[in-house]
């Protein structure tokens, strides 16, 4: 029986645009600020410490970028930094203890006016963790690709609703050298909506939850509530 998890994670996020030899390119760095907490069998877990998550840093280079036939395609290398909330003698932490590396391609197509779709893959290399549970183990963990697809429908000029779905596999984990047989073979939907208030601010929102998981926790219920400013 897969264990259930739910999770809250609100996003600082803030991003500049420049033009850098003739190609846009966006700076950006994201804070997750949240909590985990376990249900039903997984209620033993009890919540995650601390409120903030790894800090994100990104920077999307759009190679193509054409506004009037909404074409989009970019490649964003992530670093994920460990300075979350973590206490390896918690079983739940925001924060990883580990450095990671993303490596992401992404392409946006308008297939109407008010219809867009998003498809983006990425593959996900893991530093180490050398505090890791109770008894301070070693952990590492094999890369992981994921696959995400979704489409926006456009209700407004400022106001879209989306939905879509995400596939990951791969990140088997050691524990002191010792395999876990846990790669992943998950699948994840999702519906949402983003928002402009102004021109500079986005808020966006999304619900998701695990429809299926070969390994690890499922997501019973994820809420992601998202801030963004462009400076």
């Amino acid at each position: 029986m897969i264990p259930d998890l739910d999770s809250t994670v609100f996003i600082l996020r803030g991003v500049h645009y420049m033009d850098i030899a003739g190609l846009t390119v966006d700076p950006q760095f994201l804070l997750p600020l949240g909590q985990l907490e376990g249900k039903g069998d997984t209620h033993a877990l009890g919540k995650s410490g601390g409120a903030a998550g790894d800090l994100i840093l990104a920077a999307t280079v759009w190679l193509v970028n054409k506004p009037k036939s909404n074409t989009y395609f970019g490649i964003t290398p992530f670093v994920y930094v460990p300075t979350g909330s973590y206490d390896r003698t918690r079983p739940l932490n925001l924060g990883e203890n580990r450095w990671k590396f993303v490596l992401q391609g992404g392409f946006v197509k308008g297939v109407t006016p008010k219809i867009s779709i998003d498809l983006v893959g990425d593959v996900t290399f893991y530093g180490k963790n050398n505090d890791f549970g109770s008894s301070s183990a070693r952990l590492t963990q094999s890369a992981s690709g994921q696959f995400q697809a979704f489409a926006r429908y456009q209700l407004k000029p400022n106001l879209d609703f989306r939905v879509g779905g995400s596939f990951v596999t791969g990140g088997e984990t050691r524990i002191d050298g010792i395999r876990q047989q846990d790669q992943a073979s998950n699948w994840k939907g999702n519906v949402g909506m983003a928002w402009f208030p102004a021109k500079t601010v986005q808020l966006l929102a999304t619900y998701g939850r695990d429809i299926s998981v070969r390994s690890g926790f499922r997501e019973s219920n994820r809420l992601n509530l998202r801030l963004l400013k462009v400076f």
